[in-house]
């Protein structure tokens, strides 16, 4: 088997028990909202390097056209066509989608605050605003937990000695 396939799904593996763990154990002991950005990061990361996975392994066995090494184009090319053909979960696209938006307004926003323990809240120069909460957090966690679990069921199936790929 491919040492990048095996990376993308080791990275991705790691980045959401680093989400679980930071979810589960590191919150609710600090309750510092800024945590949840640190989560929503990790989230993404698995979630994306998931995609990554998936779309290297397409491309390897040329099932899929030569893309961009960006993440637009590996989005789209995944959205189009990996994630039919693998029956993803179209939350899971959804959720990618939101978190990257997410990162990409926390990056763009100069405000930002707490709001009580549990909430935290971005606001852009033209004071849009996004929320992350620890109820949100969780309910992405427990999304990218049913992609995470695809994708090594996949990386399994193909690692598996009866495979052929």
């Amino acid at each position: 088997m491919d040492a990048d396939f095996h990376t993308f799904v080791d990275e991705a593996n790691k980045s959401f028990q680093t989400a679980d763990h930071l979810t589960y154990s590191t919150y609710p002991l600090v309750k510092d909202p800024k945590l949840l950005l640190v989560i929503a990061e990790n989230l993404f990361k698995a979630l994306s390097k998931g995609m990554e996975a998936i779309v290297y392994y397409e491309r390897l066995y040329k099932r899929i056209p030569p893309i961009n090494d960006d993440f637009n184009s590996k989005f789209e090319v995944f959205r189009e066509k990996c994630a039919p053909r693998y029956n993803l979960p179209r939350d899971s696209i959804l959720l990618m989608r939101d978190l990257k938006n997410i990162l990409d307004h926390h990056k763009k926003s100069p405000t930002e605050f707490r709001k009580g323990y549990d909430r935290f809240i971005m606001a852009d120069r033209n004071l849009t605003v996004k929320t992350l909460d620890i109820s949100k957090v969780k309910n992405y966690l427990h999304l990218t937990k049913s992609f995470i679990f695809k994708v090594n069921s996949i990386y399994n199936r193909i690692n598996s000695p009866h495979s052929k790929g």
